[in-house]
């Protein structure tokens, strides 16, 4: 039997609850912008906002701010690429924590510096190193991109990011 992946998703929902949150106009624009800004480094096309893979992104972030105390977990949602982003709350003492002011462009910048370890000569990353943040966020062929956030409750943060197609396939080269 296959299944189409917002029903695995939608299942998922109605189990676990959604306690994510779509990002505001503001925000939406600045990470959108944030990626572009990346991509234009490498003379490649903009992505486009896609409110399916903000949805996709809004219900994985709920579910790990709620099941998951706020781990990052990827989703593995076939067909869709996905990155990570945690931050933890500002801590003032044992009982006084907040928010921190994280902004759409920390978190793809976050991404983007990882940038450092990638050679692209070899496609690989420095040894030890993550850069796949960096690689999914400069796929060639990826051109749509969706993005939520969940605020836990310890104050830390936990944003995603879909993209469509995805990248990261072993032995080619994001760009």
């Amino acid at each position: 039997m296959k299944f189409n992946k917002r029903f695995i998703i939608a299942i998922i929902c109605t189990i676990f609850g959604t306690n994510g949150y779509a990002l505001s106009s503001y925000e939406k624009n600045k990470i959108l912008s944030a990626h572009n800004e990346v991509r234009a480094q490498h003379g490649l096309a903009n992505l486009q906002w896609s409110n399916e893979l903000s949805e996709n992104a809004r219900q994985w972030v709920g579910r790990l701010a709620g099941e998951r105390g706020c781990k990052m977990v990827h989703s593995c949602i076939p067909g869709l690429g996905e990155n990570l982003y945690w931050c933890s709350p500002m801590v003032y003492t044992q009982t006084r924590k907040e928010l921190a002011n994280v902004s759409p462009a920390n978190v793809v910048n976050a991404w983007a510096a990882e940038r450092k370890y990638y050679n692209l000569e070899s496609n690989k990353c420095s040894y030890g190193q993550v850069c796949g943040h960096y690689t999914q966020l400069v796929w060639k062929d990826t051109v749509k991109v969706g993005c939520a956030k969940a605020i836990c409750d310890d104050k830390s943060q936990v944003w995603s990011c879909n993209y469509s197609p995805p990248g990261n396939y072993v032995g080619q080269r994001p760009y």
